[in-house]
């Protein structure tokens, strides 16, 4: 009924990874909601933990992305500025970590051998 090779079928019945598509047609095919189907409590937390360093880096670029929104950027910044800026919101890092995050989202130019940084 959903057209899937014998294989796939048994995977989706074994429980095996299997993508949603697959479960939608499975639920169709044997005239199951798939809302039905995920009826139940879950725990909802990922299955690993962030390393400390990793969850200061996701602190890190949302702050950034906020001093974006607010403007910031729209006068020239070197990175020390930005980590002093960060250091007042209480977060540590610095200017080589910034070096990597900072160029993803703003103009890089050249002054001498220091980067400035500023809203495209």
């Amino acid at each position: 009924m959903t057209g899937f090779s014998d294989n796939t079928v048994r995977n989706v019945e074994a429980g095996k990874d299997t993508t949603v598509s697959y479960l939608v047609e499975v639920c169709i095919a044997v005239g199951l909601h798939p809302k039905d189907l995920f009826d139940m409590e879950l725990e909802m937390k990922p299955r690993f933990e962030l390393s400390p360093e990793r969850k200061n880096k996701k602190k890190l670029t949302l702050r950034i992305r906020e001093y974006i929104r607010e403007g910031y950027f729209d006068t020239s910044r070197s990175a020390k500025d930005v980590v002093l800026k960060l250091e007042e919101d209480g977060i540590r890092t610095s200017s080589a970590v910034l070096s990597n995050i900072l160029p993803r989202w703003l103009k890089t130019t050249k002054k001498g051998r220091r980067n400035s940084y500023r809203s495209k």
